[in-house]
Formats: C-alpha cells, sequence, structure tokens
C-alpha cells in the first residue's frame, strides 16, 4: 500500500505554570492521507478507514537524513476516518531532549516527516512519505504567545554580540535607561539576586572633591556624605586591608650639628660621623607618607647640655640674659622642597651654656608621592649663622 500525505498543520501551545518550558509543548496535528487510485493514473483518494501505527519526526531541512532534530515519535492504533488522522505531537517522548540539545529549535522553520508501518511491526523498516511537510506555524505561535510579536533582542543583549536568542547563556537583561544591558552584580556584591542581602561595591561609590576657600580639592581618603536614613548600615559593604608589615624607614643618629655660615640651605650633617646625614630612603606604593622628627634613645655619657663640651658653643653661651634664634627648615623629596617652616628657639640660663636645639616632633607633615623610591632630608638655613641639632633621626612611614 503506498500513501501520499496531503497534510494540514494546526499548532497551538499549551503552558503549564509548574512545568518546564521544554515539557510544555504538545503539537496537535492533522493530515489527510492518500493512496493512488486503481485504474486511473495520477489520482489519489483517501486510505481506508482503520487503525494505524504512524511515526511522527521533525528536520530543520526538507531532505536528509543528518537534519533530525526531534522524534521518531511513534504513535500507534491512531483512527483514520475518510483518510482524516489527528495526533497529539510530543505527548509520548515529548520534547526535552531535543529543546536540551537546540534551545531555539521552534523559532526557525521545521520540516515533518511521516512514516506509516504498514505491517504494524516496529522492528521492520518502512519509507518515510515524500515530501516533508514546512512547520512554519510554529514560528509565528510560540511568538505571539510569549514575546507579544517582539523579537528576543528586543529584551535582551548578547555579552559576545549577535542575537540573543542563539546563544541564551551570555545573554544579559536589557535596559537601556539605567542598566545598560548589565545586570545589578555589576554594582552590587554578596547576593546581587537578593536585593535583601545585596551589598554596594566599594568602587561603586564616588566621593565627590571637597570644597575649600571656594576651591574643589580631589578629596583621596574623603568622606561620604549620606543623608540620615539614606543607607541602612547593613546596606554597606565594609572593605578591610590588613598589611603584615608596616613600611618605614628611619635615618641615621644625627648626634651633633653645627651651622656657621648663615644665609644659606644646609644639609644637617653629623659633627662627629662623617656620612651621617639626616636624610632618609623608602619605596613606596603611591600612598601617602609621614615624616617626623623623632629624639634618639642614645646620648653620650653625662649631662649633653652641661657636661659634654663638644654640645655647646661660645655663640650659645648668654649670661643673665635671654637670647633668641631665627631659623628656617625645609624637607626635600628627591632634592624638590615638600615643606618648610620657619623656628624661633629661645633660651635663657645663670652664669651657665645655654643649648638650643631642633626638638623631636618639631617639624611633622604628610607627603604624597608617586609610587617608586623617594630620598628625604632636612635642610637648615640660619638667619643668625647658628643653628643645631642633636641626637635626631628623620622618621618616614607609609601610610
Amino acid at each position: 500500500m503506498f500513501f501520499r500525505p496531503l497534510i494540514f498543520v494546526s499548532l497551538m501551545l499549551g503552558l503549564g505554570s509548574n512545568l518546564s518550558w521544554g515539557q510544555d509543548y504538545l503539537i496537535p496535528f492533522q493530515g489527510h492521507l492518500t493512496q493512488p487510485k486503481a485504474g486511473s493514473p495520477g489520482a489519489y483518494e483517501a486510505v481506508p478507514d482503520g487503525q494505524y501505527d504512524i511515526l511522527f519526526a521533525i528536520y530543520t531541512s526538507p531532505v536528509g537524513g543528518e537534519s533530525l532534530a526531534w522524534g521518531p515519535e511513534r504513535h500507534e492504533d491512531l483512527v483514520v476516518v475518510n483518510g482524516l488522522v489527528n495526533a497529539i505531537l510530543g505527548s509520548v517522548i515529548g520534547f526535552d531532549q531535543a529543546l536540551e540539545a537546540d534551545r531555539t529549535l521552534f523559532s526557525k522553520a521545521l520540516y515533518v516527516g511521516i512514516t506509516i508501518d504498514a505491517d504494524g511491526n516496529p522492528n521492520t523498516a518502512d519509507l518515510e512519505m515524500v515530501p516533508r511537510q514546512v512547520y512554519l506555524p510554529a514560528v509565528s505561535a510560540i511568538t505571539a504567545q510569549n514575546l507579544q510579536g517582539s523579537e528576543w533582542k528586543d529584551f535582551f543583549i548578547s555579552q559576545g554580540g549577535g542575537d540573543p536568542a542563539e546563544n541564551p547563556d551570555n545573554a544579559l537583561a536589557r535596559n537601556a535607561d539605567k542598566l545598560k544591558g548589565h545586570d545589578w552584580s555589576d554594582i552590587l556584591v554578596g547576593g546581587s539576586n537578593d536585593p535583601t542581602s545585596a551589598l554596594i561595591r566599594g568602587d561603586r561609590v564616588n566621593i565627590p572633591p571637597v570644597n575649600v576657600d571656594n576651591q574643589s580639592i580631589e578629596n583621596p581618603g574623603g568622606l561620604l556624605q549620606v543623608k540620615d536614613g539614606g543607607i541602612t548600615q547593613e546596606k554597606l559593604a565594609e572593605d578591610i586591608q590588613a598589611f603584615s608589615n608596616l613600611n618605614y624607614q628611619v635615618s641615621p643618629q644625627v648626634d651633633s650639628f653645627r651651622s656657621v655660615q648663615g644665609g644659606q640651605w644646609e644639609d644637617i650633617l653629623d659633627e662627629d660621623v662623617a656620612g651621617n646625614v639626616l636624610s632618609v630612603t623608602i619605596a613606596t606604593t603611591g600612598r601617602p607618607v609621614y615624616l617626623s622628627l623623632i629624639g634618639s634613645a642614645t646620648y653620650p655619657t653625662g649631662d649633653p647640655l652641661t657636661n659634654n663640651p663638644k654640645e655647646s658653643s661660645i655663640d650659645q653661651r648668654q649670661t643673665n640674659s635671654t637670647s633668641r634664634y631665627f631659623s628656617y627648615y625645609r624637607i626635600l623629596r628627591n632634592g624638590q622642597p615638600v615643606y618648610q617652616a620657619r623656628y624661633k628657639i629661645d633660651g635663657w640660663n645663670v652664669g651657665e651654656a645655654t643649648e638650643y636645639s631642633l626638638p623631636p616632633g618639631m617639624i611633622q607633615t604628610v607627603d604624597f608621592p608617586p609610587a617608586g623610591t623617594h630620598n628625604y632630608k632636612i635642610q637648615v638655613y640660619s638667619i643668625s649663622g647658628f643653628a643645631n641639632a642633636y641626637y635626631l633621626r628623620l622618621f618616614a612611614m607609609e601610610l
């Protein structure tokens, strides 16, 4: 028996709220089966009424077996009346495996292949009817049901470019006004899919410049001003950085310094140890550097102010009077001044030598160098021709 199908296809898509989208597809099928009419070449008539075993398959091309996308699905004992046959495609094996292999299967033109098992034996081969029937209604029906006539690219963008429907795993939700196609994980951390546990990413908080005396100053470590109640504490992510070692350097100790030139900038050199300079070198990562004079714990034997003759000079001896000295001090980084201050020294005594020194803590400042290795040193400019420094070190620490 030979059959030539005249197939009329209608498509309905049933959606169940508790089922996956692959299980939802049930395709009602109706066709008209005919056979050659005896004695009338080129004419066909409906097949005899009865029950038939029919196999259905779906292909992505009109010819060739390599394009098989689904099936074959065997429907047994289908009732045929006046050549008309009805079946529900997907009711036996479903479409899960086909959609796992190609999630865009029903967004393209498909072709239905039909095979009638003439002898009712599934173990014997039967020829598939030709031609395959094009299955175009699937595209418009699915689009109308899910996208209201729109396309996937109206709602999604592809991270790698192209059509997001062809690679849904790389698709991002489109929001032209706010998210520009990105998702909330680009702004939030720690639960971006659950707003009740999401935190604002630290690099997404913009700290504005600080206005000082009507001038805008960039604020490298500024404060974020938030309206009371604007952001609750549990919505702020805390970024804690720990350093295994403090980065600091200390200059050699300068025991005694004399400047008798006056009227020029001079390095502070150790009077007793050649090569000792009030200078320090530190390698930084770009963070601010704190600089300060610190006192040394090492002193010569005896009272440094009265018993050590090196620690006084005739220029500093004042009897029954008050003496005053003015000097300028500055800090240089790699030979360029970054800090300068004027310092006044007052002192008095009765009948004894009076000593005037540059005290620890007199110079304190913070520098903002770029990353790299930097040399800091202190210079003095003595107006009166004399200034001194006792038992000091220059301290530098990266904050």
